[in-house]
């Protein structure tokens, strides 16, 4: 039997109209199309016409001996990762938190019908899908041409089984983006919290564990990897170390109480630097373990680098490919 999955992208918007994606497409579903396979608010018309709700449809592989939900959240992991690691470090929830649909198929040569559609309903049920999400971010179609590239990435090259620092940092992508991260509409907190979580990925990613040898100076090491791998070609790298550096300074004052959400104003706009950094560290980071033959602990290449420059052209070229990514 085959099935027809119908994705709910909270906080996406499609600026040029519906297209394809992925083996399917994406498409702000009309209310009359809707509610022919949920009826549960028929006279919500005007009210879901505003949201504008996303949806992918498509057709995955159906493995019938996995559990539905378990097919679900497999075919939908790519796709919402690639739009998490859209270059804006968006705010998207994933769409586990909404309302996803299976519409399986007749099989009239054997006299079935089709059987009544899944419905799959997260912790927000169809709230998202009627009133619209809070955050949402426009896509325009050649944005989209490069999620689609970063979707095929992630699915060709297994990256959802990744057990590693990398897999922990796109988990805490996700859960930040999650509405119950934003703190009841405190956008402060909500962006503090975020913050932190994703300062101690990069962290992670960044440093030497606890038993090497390097955890000196982790402030300045933190900075020189950060600029090493985002900067390799660049004379501007001790700036960008200072940076990286800064950041890392205002985590340490948030996480030890030097600091407070109330003190914020000088540092409120560096908030947001913390997400971005680690999309920009977890895609350098993807990609060098992709394209190295023996690929090492990032930190470890990085150290590397900065001692003999050998990994300089490898770090270069993963710099170049990020911007297709």
């Amino acid at each position: 039997m085959g099935a027809t999955l119908y994705a709910h992208l909270p906080g996406v918007r499609l600026v040029e109209g519906d297209v394809t994606f992925g083996g399917g497409s994406l498409r702000a579903l009309p209310f009359d199309e809707w509610v022919r396979f949920d009826d549960s608010f028929p006279y919500a018309a005007k009210a879901f016409g505003r949201s504008a709700a996303v949806f992918w449809v498509g057709r995955p592989q159906l493995d019938e001996e996995v559990e539905t939900g378990r097919w679900v959240e497999s075919a939908i992991w790519p796709l919402h990762a690639a739009f998490l690691l859209d270059a804006r470090a968006p705010l998207l929830p994933t769409p586990l938190i909404s309302t996803n649909y299976v519409l399986w198929d007749a099989r009239p040569e054997v006299g079935m019908i089709a059987p009544s559609p899944h419905t799959m309903l997260g912790p927000a049920e169809r709230e998202l899908l009627v009133y619209g999400s809070p955050i949402t971010y426009p896509f325009t179609a050649a944005e989209l041409a490069v999620v689609e590239r970063r979707c095929e990435f992630l699915t060709a090259n297994r990256i959802r089984a990744l057990d590693d620092d990398i897999g922990a940092g796109l988990q805490v992508l996700e859960e930040t983006a999650r509405p119950d991260s934003w703190y009841g509409g405190d956008q402060l907190v909500s962006q503090l919290h975020g913050f932190v979580r994703c300062m101690a990925a990069c962290e992670d990613l960044l440093l030497p564990g606890i038993d090497e040898d390097e955890k000196t100076d982790i402030t300045r090491t933190f900075g020189r990897h950060a600029a090493a791998l985002l900067l390799p070609a660049h004379g501007d790298r001790e700036q960008g170390a200072g940076h990286f550096s800064d950041l890392y300074r205002l985590r340490t004052a948030l996480i030890h109480g030097r600091m407070g959400p109330e003190e914020g104003d000088p540092d409120q706009s560096r908030f947001a630097a913390g997400r971005l950094l680690l999309r920009n560290v977890l895609v350098a980071a993807l990609l060098l373990k992709v394209r190295a033959a023996q690929p090492a602990p990032l930190w470890q290449v990085l150290r590397e680098n900065l001692a003999d420059g050998g990994h300089q052209e490898l770090l270069a070229r993963t710099l170049a490919e990020m911007a297709t990514l």
